[in-house]
């Protein structure tokens, strides 16, 4: 008897999964923003990709997205090999903190409800992003959404790197490319800043799960002969005061954190909290 309950109570569940599978039309759901963090009151971009299951109704389907209850304006939504992809701009949020974004399908028989997080600060200096960055965060967002002048973009997943060959141990998370200003082309990206004056390819380093480090990939100066490190320094000294120089690099010190500059072919800063 007892056996026959647990055979029944098993098939209900199975029947309740299996309806619940058919009445989801999407499926490999994939959302991205257009930073890792956000800053108050300042407009962002997000993306989302899925795929409808087959025999689903297309005939009235509907997306929205809000964060944080401000309903996003859909940019642009498209259908390659079966894959929707669409592309959301989503209004400056006001308050710091962690913000529910909801995504929801609808084709007028069915809905699909998608939930995540993005997380919203004051400023992007160094100390108002570093904690923020914590590995659980990031790992969670681990899609990057980048945006077109012509309002193309398109999905980048971060690579995962994990150390421990050299003098470093523990895992690297690309968090993004952020430039202040791109070329005017309508194929290069729109402009979206981070920290005031690193512009470039970001990835922050971790050591038992604590942010030790980030890496800023700034230039290559053999693939771009114009950049000028005199006039990168200047203006770093400009925001960050006068440095100290010593065996090729440029040393930094704001707050509790250090900046160091490294300019051989690749220009990288390092930025780490020392006090």
């Amino acid at each position: 008897m007892k056996n026959y309950k647990y055979l029944l109570f098993l098939l209900l569940v199975l029947n309740s999964c299996k309806k619940e599978a058919i009445d989801n039309p999407i499926s490999l759901f994939t959302f991205g923003s257009d930073r890792i963090l956000q800053k108050t009151r300042t407009s962002f971009y997000l993306g989302v990709g899925f795929y409808i299951r087959e025999g689903q109704n297309k005939d009235k389907e509907s997306l929205s997205l809000t964060v944080a209850g401000a309903t996003a304006k859909l940019v642009q939504n498209k259908l390659v090999d079966g894959r929707v992809t669409a592309l959301f701009q989503v209004p400056g949020i006001n308050t710091p903190g962690d913000h529910k974004v909801v995504f929801t399908y609808s084709n007028g028989s069915n809905t699909s409800i998608e939930e995540k997080t993005i997380r919203v600060i004051s400023d992007f200096s160094i100390a108002s992003i570093w904690d923020k960055l914590d590995q659980k965060y990031v790992k969670e967002n681990n899609f990057l959404t980048y945006v077109y002048q012509s309002n193309e973009f398109q999905f980048e997943p971060p690579p995962t790197i994990y150390l421990g060959n050299g003098p470093k141990t523990g895992l690297a998370l690309d968090i993004g490319e952020y430039r202040a200003n791109f070329s005017s082309s309508s194929k290069d990206y729109i402009s979206k800043p981070f920290i005031v004056g690193l512009d470039g390819s970001y990835t922050a380093y971790y050591e038992n799960n604590s942010i030790k480090e980030i890496w800023v990939s700034i230039a290559d100066t053999y693939k771009d002969p114009f950049f000028n490190m005199n006039e990168f320094i200047s203006q770093l000294t400009k925001l960050y005061g006068t440095p100290t120089e010593n065996y090729g690099k440029y040393l930094f010190k704001v707050g509790a954190f250090d900046i160091e500059i490294d300019y051989f072919r690749y220009v990288q800063a390092v930025i780490k909290k020392t006090r």
